[in-house]
């Protein structure tokens, strides 16, 4: 019996602190479930309550199958301090909390009320720069900019984005070695006062040196001309970055290397290293499509991107369709700025039949193409030979013409896009003293603007105007003249087929243009989406003249990786008598 007692005690003993400590972490050992938790927060709002919430250990463990009510009222004690931590970034510095812990049967019900007080203001504010680099003007601009000012409310998100944002100038700025010799804010908790002293200290600048590139295959002058910075600028990594991205751009390179070098001696320059690998010198594209304007077409292209050491280019190109066919020729010469500035060669050959017109161009141009970021602009010099039948007129013209072509796009992105803006201005014109055999002058402005609004919708404007200065319009090829009507114009009548008319009702085109174009768009899925669309236009031969043609109609849209695909339905709306036209395209949005 003592033998029975004596293991009996010790088995107790050594075994029951084990035993409590699993009932008290591992209630479902013992078939015990664990408690609810039940919890809500009043007093704050928005991005305080959210940050308050993320901070309470309560709720993050509050799923914890292993939860027990010693835990919970450990949890709880713990509230105070964690509201007071997730406030402090806001400025709340003396936040006063309640906290009312109750249990009712299986459910912890905790009811927590928060009472921010004033918040912590800026007295002091003082962002120094010390060293070589202590009067760079884009730096002191930076540090003036400092997100935080006197008698603002204390945010430690702000103080740390002017930190970041100064730190990024620096090196922006060629000064790689910058750091803050000074970072502190002092605060005075009764008074509710705080005051910031930040000195950045910039170290030396450094600078680019020379640029070096292993690449057989172009001349080194003209990577030189594709660099985004020029020796002795100031060295920054986000030039590195565009350089690669710029000579991915020039569609010569496949696969672009840059290694940055060590700081050289008594110069603070660092040499920076390029290899290239080049891209297939030929690229060829074929391709199918149909368009109520054009008709079924078909295309074909080569491009040879490498001609030779200098970087020139040449695309041929081959657009049979049923009613409008292209073959041409472009050679690509690059110049200053091969990223952006070129010299194209064209010649070109276009057949057109449309209502009861036929054209055949033969076209040679010379052009002085500038492309930037939000558009380009081009010069150029075009001779145009055109044969034309249009109604009961025969004609035949050569023209040579000056002119100048610009665009500008804002988009957030030009295949499909939320929110964006396009304009196109052309100038162009002719004299009979300057190979020519009639004189004009012709001006167009073309715009559109997408808005998204209620998230799945968008709203969609076109306008077009354009004017022509001339003795008589019909003397002019209809290449030159204006036309209403079609799937980019007037959505109900045919392609190009409103007008001036002759006394056979054939139509002759416009000396002026005017079209306009409202539609709404209501996205269904994220690939497809409808729309309801209201156009109208005229191309009359006298403003005073002017009829415009209305049309409206509905379609479907789908939004395709090469851009969106748009089936309409649309019906004259001056015409009791219009029938429904299909109209079918596809292109990017701008």
């Amino acid at each position: 019996m003592d033998a029975i007692k004596y293991g009996m005690h010790f088995f107790l003993r050594k075994t029951a602190p084990a035993l409590l400590i699993i009932l008290f972490c591992c209630p479902s050992a013992f078939g015990r479930e664990a408690p609810q938790i039940d919890i809500s927060v009043t007093g704050l709002e928005g991005e305080l309550r959210q940050n308050v919430l993320a901070h309470l250990s309560i709720v993050r463990q509050k799923d914890n199958p292993r939860l027990t009510d010693f835990l919970v009222r450990r949890l709880a004690g713990n509230i105070e301090s964690e509201v007071s931590t997730a406030l402090e970034p806001f400025g709340y510095y003396q936040p006063e909390t309640d906290v009312d812990l109750a249990r009712e049967e299986n459910i912890w019900k905790i009811k927590i009320d928060v009472r921010t007080g004033k918040p912590v203001i800026i007295t002091g504010i003082d962002v120094r720069l010390t060293g070589p680099g202590s009067g760079d003007k884009e730096l002191l601009e930076a540090a003036g900019k400092f997100p935080l000012r006197r008698d603002d409310v204390l945010r430690h998100q702000l103080y740390e984005n002017g930190k970041s944002s100064l730190l990024s100038q620096a090196n922006a700025s060629g000064y790689m070695d910058a750091k803050f010799s000074e970072r502190s804010i002092i605060v005075n908790r009764e008074q509710r006062t705080a005051e910031i002293f930040l000195t950045l200290d910039t170290g030396q600048q450094h600078l680019f040196g020379r640029t070096t590139f292993e690449a057989d295959f172009l001349s080194h002058e003209l990577l030189t001309k594709m660099l985004p910075y020029k020796e002795g600028d100031p060295f920054s990594s986000r030039a590195l970055v565009r350089l690669r991205q710029s000579f991915y751009n020039a569609d010569y390179f496949s696969n672009v290397e840059v290694a940055a070098g060590g700081v050289q001696k008594d110069t603070s320059s660092i040499p920076v290293h390029v290899t290239l690998t080049p891209k297939k010198p030929n690229k060829y594209g074929f391709g199918a499509g149909y368009g109520t304007d054009t008709g079924l077409r078909g295309t074909v292209e080569w491009t040879n991107r490498r001609l030779n050491h200098y970087g020139h280019q040449f695309t041929i190109t081959l657009q049979p369709s049923e009613r409008k066919s292209y073959y041409g020729g472009v050679y690509t010469i690059p110049l200053k700025d091969p990223r952006t500035d070129r010299l194209s060669l064209l010649a070109m050959w276009q057949k057109e039949t449309f209502e009861n017109t036929d054209t055949e161009q033969r076209t040679v141009s010379v052009s002085y193409d500038h492309v930037r970021e939000r558009g380009e602009y081009s010069i150029y010099f075009k001779f145009l030979d055109e044969d034309f039948e249009s109604g009961l007129e025969t004609g035949h013209a050569t023209l040579f013409i000056p002119g100048i072509k610009s665009t500008l796009r804002f988009a957030d992105d030009p295949l499909v896009t939320e929110r964006g803006v396009r304009a196109t201005f052309e100038l162009g014109g002719a004299h009979q003293d300057l190979l020519s055999d009639e004189s004009f002058l012709q001006a167009s402005l073309a715009a559109k603007g997408i808005y998204t609004f209620l998230e799945s919708w968008r709203v969609i404007g076109r306008f077009q105007i354009g004017g022509t200065m001339v003795d008589t319009v019909n003397d002019l090829p209809p290449s030159l003249r204006f036309y209403a009507g079609g799937d980019q114009s007037v959505r109900g009548y045919a392609y190009k087929s409103i007008g001036p008319k002759d006394a056979f009702d054939n139509v002759l085109g416009g000396r002026y243009l005017l079209t306009s174009s409202v539609e709404l768009e209501k996205r269904l899925t994220d690939s497809w989406s409808a729309a309801v669309f209201f156009d109208s236009g005229d191309a009359p031969n006298n403003f005073s003249d002017l009829a415009m043609k209305n049309g409206g109609g509905a379609g479907i849209r789908w939004n395709a990786p090469f851009g969106q695909v748009r089936l309409d339905v649309a019906k004259p709306l001056n015409d009791g008598d219009g029938s429904w036209r299909i109209h079918f395209n596809v292109g990017a949005d701008l």
